[in-house]
């Protein structure tokens, strides 16, 4: 009876770690990029929306600042500093 249960609970410890380092390393990061995708998505467009200095912007630079240019740039921002905040770089 011992013979087998130890090869059993070898076996088992195994897929556990394996399960671990699946989630820790390859699940888990896939839902945070993905959350953080949204997120600085979402942000980029509020800012782009209602920002207050981009009500204070003389015309000619307030068109500057609407163009896809300056949503990237915001997006990127916002995108990696979720990462950040969730542990990611």
């Amino acid at each position: 009876m011992k013979k087998i249960i130890v090869p059993i609970l070898v076996v088992l410890v195994i897929m556990s770690l394996f399960i671990a380092w699946f989630y820790w390393f390859q699940y888990r990061p896939t839902k945070i990029r993905f959350y953080c995708s949204n997120q600085g998505e979402e942000n980029a467009r509020k800012t782009r929306k209602s920002s207050p200095l981009l009500e204070a912007m003389i015309p000619e630079y307030k068109e500057e600042a609407l163009r896809e240019e300056a949503f990237i740039k915001n997006y990127e921002f916002f995108y990696k500093k979720c990462l950040h905040e969730q542990g990611l770089k």
